[in-house]
């Protein structure tokens, strides 16, 4: 139940029977887990897109530092972001738990 709390920053249907793999201490390590917000990034990357702040945000330093010092690939790349970013960030909040569980890592 307490994973619903959370879903939103998760690709859609990767929690779905998860919390009945897990015991409560499982899942109340996976809940106090600091994970980033989708709608953060994606608002990042209306602000600061050609800058790369939405990739430093989610922790792809080496794709920030690309999106910076191209200028977000001439705007080009800052566009794509906007439909991108969110589910990357889902993807990375999905490995990030299944790391602090000992869980293989899904495939993107």
């Amino acid at each position: 139940m307490m994973l619903i709390s959370i879903q939103e920053k998760f690709p859609p249907g990767s929690l779905l029977g998860l919390s009945d793999q897990l015991s409560e201490d499982q899942v109340r390590q996976a809940v106090s887990i600091d994970y980033r917000d989708p709608i953060v990034a994606l608002v990042l990357g209306l602000l600061f897109g050609p800058l790369g702040v939405d990739r430093f945000y989610n922790g792809d330093v080496g794709l920030g530092l690309g999106k910076l010092f191209t200028l977000g690939g001439l705007g080009i790349w800052a566009i794509v972001d906007l439909f991108l970013i969110m589910n990357a960030v889902r993807s990375k909040n999905l490995q990030k738990l299944h790391a602090a569980l000992g869980m293989p890592t899904p495939n993107p």
